[in-house]
């Protein structure tokens, strides 16, 4: 016959149940020729088993009706029981080294004879093979003799390589001195039992991780994890924050130029907070700037304000300089009304006259919200149809006052001065008069209004003081 198959052995795993195992594709010439080992996969011990008929042998089912023959074996031979499937058979043919063909001189020539000669061989050959495959053998490339030392040299001795790599032998360590304490950890058998001779927890009763609600084990940052600042359970060290190279990204950090986002919950960048002082200082007024410059020569408006639409900006300017003047007419009265919040007061005892002491009540303002100009004992008011009088005020629109009189709040100074045009009735004398809200916060708007008459050929204007 032919050999084109190189399988030596096959390894068969049990379930249970299973007594017949092949070992096909091999040919075995004769029943000698079989070797099977059962093998205990956890812990790899092997035993060698016999043909036979006892619960420990196998026997053999040829697939021919005799050898040469492929086939199987039925293990155990006899009895209940089984290969378990954590058990393992390898069956191998393990032909003997021997030659049993004998080619007489002149004999007969039977071509069986040499082929199942030459078969042999092969077979010894390739049982051989697979022993050598499974032995230890330096690489190809290898130029230095493998050969391990003399049985007597190297008893008791530790296998080991010296610097050319070539087996040698090694006497290693003698002995460790070791402490009657460690001598009772060293004889434990487990991990918990090391444990309690040590004194440790239990592994149950450990520190979990940690957590933005529980204390427990930390797991420290990296240097990334702390620039984007988006893990909610490592710690941050004072390293790490030195180590920082960049905050893009980061979700407590805004870079904002503009700082249009306005947050009270986030830091600002250097760069940010350069360029918004930057821009903002660029940008701001200095020394009085006029805000308001109005004119009229003909008509005349019902009245005319200043507000924080037209500019009344308290955090750019420290205080407002304002100057109203033109030709009043006969019977004309010009009040004066503060805004808060955007409503101009309605009440009749929002106002207090600083430089009197008194609160305006609608006795003294005819009803109206605001009070009379200059003061209470100036008021403008032309009594004669007959003249017209120049009219010429000078006001200062303060956030609070911090003179001698202690009135906090918004508050307005004026100075006024009358000329007449003609001989005849006067309007009014020169005077000064002070107004201030009862309500401490800031002003929104002032307002000055023709209560009855009007005023031709007049101008408002508005400066703010930085």
């Amino acid at each position: 016959m032919t050999i084109q198959d190189a399988t030596a052995k096959v390894i068969r795993t049990g379930n249970g149940s299973a007594t017949s195992f092949s070992f096909a594709p091999i040919v075995m010439q004769k029943a000698t020729d079989i070797l099977v080992v059962k093998t205990i996969t956890a812990t790899g011990v092997e035993t060698t088993l016999t043909e036979g008929t006892g619960t420990s042998n196998y026997s053999v089912t040829l697939t021919a009706s005799d050898y040469p023959s492929t086939g199987s074996i039925v293990f155990p031979a006899s009895g209940a029981d089984r290969l378990a499937s954590s058990e393992t058979v390898t069956i191998k043919r393990n032909p003997g080294i021997t030659q049993d063909a004998d080619l007489e001189n002149q004999g007969g020539y039977y071509p069986d004879t040499v082929e199942d000669a030459l078969d042999r061989g092969v077979m010894i050959s390739m049982s051989q093979q697979e022993d050598i495959d499974r032995s230890l053998k330096g690489p190809i490339t290898d130029t230095v003799s493998v050969e391990i030392p003399s049985q007597t040299a190297r008893a008791n001795q530790f296998l080991t390589f010296n610097g050319s790599g070539v087996p040698t032998v090694s006497a290693g360590t003698t002995g460790v001195a070791v402490s009657t304490f460690m001598a009772t950890v060293l004889d434990d058998t487990t991990a918990a039992a090391a444990r309690t001779t040590l004194g440790a927890a239990a592994t149950s009763a450990l520190p979990s991780a940690a957590s933005t609600t529980a204390a427990g084990i930390v797991e420290l940052a990296t240097t990334a994890e702390t620039t984007t600042g988006s893990d909610a359970l490592r710690a941050v060290t004072p390293d790490g924050l030195h180590d920082m190279t960049s905050l893009a990204g980061a979700a407590w950090m805004l870079d904002e130029d503009a700082m249009g986002s306005n947050s009270a919950t986030k830091v600002a960048s250097q760069q940010s907070i350069k360029a918004y002082v930057t821009t903002s200082v660029a940008a701001a007024p200095s020394g009085r700037v006029k805000i308001i410059d109005n004119d009229w020569s003909s008509g005349t408006p019902s009245s005319v304000t200043f507000e924080d639409a037209d500019g009344m900006n308290w955090s750019t300017y420290s205080y407002f300089d304002i100057e109203l003047s033109g030709y009043i007419s006969a019977s004309c009265r010009i009040i004066c009304t503060m805004s808060q919040g955007g409503a101009y007061e309605t009440g009749s005892t929002d106002y207090f006259g600083a430089n009197t002491g008194s609160q305006y009540t609608n006795a003294f303002d005819n009803a109206s919200p605001g009070i009379d100009i200059p003061n209470i004992s100036n008021q403008i008011y032309k009594g004669s149809s007959q003249y017209n009088e120049m009219f010429h005020l000078k006001a200062s629109l303060y956030p609070g006052l911090s003179d001698g009189t202690n009135i906090g709040g918004p508050y307005i100074h004026w100075s006024i001065a009358g000329s007449k045009t003609t001989s005849g009735n006067r309007a009014h004398a020169n005077g000064t008069g002070a107004l201030r809200n009862l309500d401490a916060a800031l002003i929104d708007g002032i307002k000055f209004e023709l209560n009855t008459g009007n005023m031709p050929n007049g101008s408002f204007k508005v400066w703010g003081i930085v």
